[in-house]
């Protein structure tokens, strides 16, 4: 049977237990709900016109070490057009859990050997209720972390091949309207080595033509842009904005040394034009670590840039300062913080933004960047599940032994 408190028999209340385990990731799986009251009679009507208005206040919450996360409320929509009511005794929490219903999970990277599992609750309103069961604990191992360098100044032969692949899709005429310029058509090419749209004239082409290769693609559900049918290794990693990647703002230079506006740092890196576009996401890099990128301005007299943020908050350098837009190639490092401001809490795995900055429309060139990451090991190393109530100390510690 499941664990509740409710009413008259629960002012605030604190049940945890805390176990030595091994370090690494776990997922921690519960059901539970909590009802919203601030009266004396017990029913769900409160609940459900307070989950109706915005005004309902959980204060019941299921904590994982440090971190909190309030239980799901008894009104969810999903659960009562699953459950075809919202529960009114432990036996329809019972059942309701049995579907399946009023689920939540978390993951925690344990790192000194304890975690702590608990349910609370922080305020007394009146006749609330809370109930929970059915905690999972599975255990995914130690993480592992590397730094990752991509570097934008070496692209591999295959790649090169299946980028030129899909350019030899695309026709290219002479524009009959403006000598030296020419018009072309995407025929489905994923990669464009024509800087211009269909329909826009274009005076690069002859020197772009199997050296620089514009992206007309989406990328895969994991972000990840392909050429002629396979994943650009040297972009792995890397999760890219779809609606940017298909626009042109994105490109590949292989051999692409100057344009009209002056001679670069080298042949060959990754293109971004556009400003205040979010280009890529980075997902699981490591909290607390540093991030190094060689940026050049597409036009020297003018500063172009990127902005990087995590969880909206965007980083600064070592110092806590903005880092500013380059003309020149330089290598510009930001760091990614231990703790999120906005919420002062822990970071253990950051997703990193990517966006140009708002100003300057035009192209930047990125040559190489480093990010320390923290991967997961897909391989579930350990399941147990548990209920919170009277369960021995020391039976949960065989379950995670």
């Amino acid at each position: 049977m499941n664990a509740e408190k409710w009413g008259g028999n629960s002012q605030t209340f604190d049940v945890k237990q805390t176990v030595e385990v091994p370090n690494g990731i776990y997922k921690i799986t519960w059901n539970g709900f909590y009802r919203y009251n601030n009266t004396t009679d017990n029913t769900n009507d409160i609940a459900a016109a307070a989950h109706a208005d915005g005004s309902e206040v959980i204060n019941s919450f299921v904590y994982l070490n440090d971190q909190d996360y309030p239980l799901t409320s008894i009104a969810d929509e999903a659960a009562v057009a699953a459950f075809e009511k919202m529960p009114f005794s432990q036996g329809d929490a019972a059942a309701a859990f049995g579907m399946g219903l009023y689920e939540q999970s978390a993951e925690i990277t344990v790192e000194d050997g304890q975690l702590t599992i608990g349910v609370k609750k922080t305020e007394h309103p009146g006749c609330d209720w809370t109930v929970w069961d059915n905690f999972r604990i599975t255990y995914f191992g130690v993480p592992v972390e590397v730094a990752h360098t991509w570097d934008f100044t070496k692209w591999g032969e295959e790649t090169v091949t299946n980028l030129k692949a899909e350019a030899v899709k695309v026709t290219v005429v002479d524009d009959p309207d403006n000598a030296g310029k020419t018009l072309c058509t995407d025929n489905d090419a994923q990669w464009s080595d024509h800087e211009k749209k269909p329909g826009t004239a274009c005076e690069t082409y002859a020197a772009s033509k199997d050296n620089c290769f514009w992206s007309i693609t989406t990328p895969d559900e994991n972000g990840e842009l392909a050429a002629n049918g396979v994943t650009i290794a040297e972009l792995k990693g890397l999760s890219f904005n779809s609606t940017y990647s298909a626009g042109r703002s994105l490109a590949i230079a292989v051999n692409y040394p100057s344009t009209s506006l002056g001679t670069y740092n080298g042949p060959a890196y990754l293109w971004f034009g556009g400003k205040n576009q979010e280009i890529l996401t980075i997902k699981n890099v490591k909290a607390g670590t540093a991030i190094t990128m060689g940026i050049e301005s597409h036009k020297p007299a003018d500063a172009r840039g990127v902005q990087l943020f995590v969880a909206g908050e965007e980083l600064k350098d070592a110092e806590g300062n903005a880092v500013a837009a380059p003309t020149t190639y330089t290598e510009q490092t930001w760091a990614v913080p231990a703790v999120a401001t906005s919420t002062s809490s822990t970071l253990r795995l950051a997703r990193l933004v990517l966006r140009s900055i708002p100003t300057n429309l035009s192209w930047l060139l990125l040559r190489a960047g480093q990010v320390r990451l923290r991967t997961e090991t897909s391989q579930v190393m350990m399941s147990a599940t548990m209920s919170l109530r009277n369960i021995p100390l020391l039976l949960l510690l065989l379950l995670l032994s």
